[in-house]
């Protein structure tokens, strides 16, 4: 997630105040943090998948904000790179990307289905990835852990933080 910070005392204007080209495939929200004369607006982005890109508007009291935002493949697998590591479901990775809030909110499913189709079915395709039903009797969610083939082909930040498997 990105945190676009306004400077304090900096209000967001008119209708609409933050506008977006794709806001399909990116979550756009705005908090304020402190109080009075301190408070400040705070933009939060996150992009739903990899590899895409769009635009976004602030319009404040100060000025007008023209933002290009990407999505880059790097976040999303240096993140499964730790979490599949030892198996992971795509609900609890849902939740690792975006957030427990997604889905008290129920926007999970919205998230978690293109989630699947367009990050973890390709790589499970390209055989980085192994999927694996899960039982029903204990909630079934299918689990991903990394192949093999993962740590041949892909050279990651965080391959320092995912200690090797015990081999008998």
């Amino acid at each position: 997630m990105t945190d676009i910070a306004l400077q304090e005392g900096e209000q967001l204007v008119g209708s609409g105040p933050v506008a977006a080209g794709d806001t399909v495939r990116w979550m756009i929200g705005d908090t304020i943090s402190g109080v009075g004369a301190t408070a400040r607006v705070h933009i939060l982005v996150k992009p739903v998948r990899p590899d895409i890109t769009t635009n976004l508007i602030i319009n404040t009291d100060r000025r007008t904000y023209h933002i290009e935002l990407r999505a880059n493949w790097d976040v999303f697998l240096n993140v499964l790179n730790v979490e599949v590591h030892d198996s992971a479901s795509a609900n609890q990775l849902c939740d690792i990307l975006y957030g427990t809030e997604a889905r008290k909110e129920g926007r999970n499913h919205r998230l978690n289905s293109p989630f699947y189709v367009q990050i973890l079915r390709p790589l499970y395709w390209a055989g980085l990835l192994s999927q694996c039903a899960g039982d029903k009797r204990f909630g079934g969610e299918r689990q991903f852990v990394k192949t093999p083939l993962w740590s041949v082909a892909l050279r990651l930040e965080t391959d320092v933080l995912v200690k090797e498997a015990t081999r008998h």
